[in-house]
This record gives structure tokens, sequence and C-alpha cells, in this order.
């Protein structure tokens, strides 16, 4: 039977293309860091430092790996840029908000779930520190402490659509493959990888679904507000 429940985030709890909040996003940081990136070098840098988290071998925290290949490439230090970026996070991030729907009835699906006695965990590709995580959760209306384990490039090891993610993600939250189901709206970032290690998979229905040339047939489908239906039963068991 399931016992957790894996959501990813952007198209599914936050309903949003991804390549348009990315537009916004890199824009925003380099007017932020135009005082010390004005050749625009800054949106390169990211781009090849996210690459190689999204290669990560599971030596390094995606952190560790996104800041070995950035500050190689730059005359400053660690602990002279990170409290930089942080007050971006704190004081610029917020306002990308704009433009991204969500709805308010997913918090309360969540709080269902809790309720029933399942694990939730936060699946997003952590490719972001846990202040940027924690703030588009805001923008979802969806409360962080619902979440027992939430995926950031501090604590994780590997990226999507990696098996080992969803294999880390689960030693983690301490549940075992078989009893997770990963809810997502992208079959490859989302699905098929965990579905390889014995997951059960959600495809989430509501506009912004990705899916995939190759044929894959996810074990559920639908809104993500119907999520609490499926899991059914008195306990909302799931087999």
């Amino acid at each position: 039977m399931i016992e957790a429940v894996l959501l990813d985030l952007d198209g599914t709890i936050l309903k949003h293309r991804v390549e348009d909040f990315l537009k916004r996003y890199f824009t925003l940081i380099e007017k932020r860091f135009n005082h010390l990136f004005p050749d625009s070098k800054l949106v390169q840098l990211i781009l090849a430092s996210t690459e190689k988290m999204l290669k990560n071998d599971g030596q390094k925290t995606n952190k560790e790996v996104f800041w070995d290949g950035f500050l190689k490439q730059v005359p400053w230090s660690l602990e002279e840029l990170e409290p930089q970026f942080e007050r971006f996070y704190l004081e610029d991030f917020p306002s990308l908000n704009e433009g991204i729907s969500v709805d308010p009835r997913t918090n309360q699906v969540l709080q269902e779930l809790k309720q029933k006695g399942y694990k939730l965990a936060l699946a997003t590709n952590p490719l972001f520190p846990r202040i940027a995580i924690e703030e588009r959760l805001r923008w979802a209306k969806v409360e962080s402490g619902l979440f027992d384990f939430i995926a950031s490039y501090e604590t994780m090891h590997y990226c999507k659509p990696n098996p080992e993610f969803f294999r880390e993600l689960a030693d983690l939250i301490r549940v075992e493959p078989e009893r997770c189901l990963m809810v997502g709206n992208e079959v490859e970032l989302d699905l098929r990888a965990a579905k390889l290690i014995g997951m059960k998979t959600f495809l989430v229905k509501n506009g912004f679904e990705v899916l995939s040339e190759v044929e894959f047939v996810p074990d559920f489908q639908g809104e993500l507000i119907k999520l609490s239906d499926i899991l059914i039963c008195e306990r909302g068991v799931l087999r």
C-alpha cells in the first residue's frame, strides 16, 4: 500500500510553464547583479553550473556542485557571494509570482492526505536553494510545514530525471519506493524514472502536462485535487 506521496512543484502545484518563469528569473537576477556582471555573463555561469548539477553523480550535494563550478569562473569567494544571492531571494525573487496561477484547494488536499497518515515530500528538481522553494510554496498558498521533506539543492545529491533522485528522496523519508506515489505533470522529468524504481505514478492533467513521444502509461491521471479521491478506502489506501 502507499505510505508516501511525492509531489512535483512546477506545472503541478504551481500552474505555469517553467520556461516562462525562467526567462523572468534570469532577467531579474541579471538586474540585481549587474554591478558584478555588467557583461551579462551571469546567466551563462548559472546555466553552466546548473548543467553540472543535472549531471551530479552523488559524490557531493547539488549546492556543492553548483558553487564548485561557479566559483572557478569568478574572482569572488562563496562567503562574498552567497549572502548577496540570499538577499536576492529575500528581496527580489518574491516578485516573480506574477502570472502564476494556483488552485487554492491544493493546500486542503495535502492537509487531508496528512491527516490520513501519508508522508508528503516535495519532489521539485533541487536546483534552487531552500529559501527560494519555500517562497514558491507561498505563491501556491501551500504550507511548507505539511511536507516531511522538501528537496532543495542544499540536501540532494541528484536531479530529475535521474532515478537516483527518486531513490534518495524515498530513503530520506524512510519509505520504500514501492510504497510511494510520484505526482507530476511531466512524463520524462517526473514519472518515468520514478516508475523504474518501483514507484506508482500519477500524471497531473491541468493544461500544463508535458507528455512523451515514447509511450508511457501512468498508474493514474487526473486533476491534482482528485488525488485524495484516488487514494481510497478507509485510510486512503492505494493498492
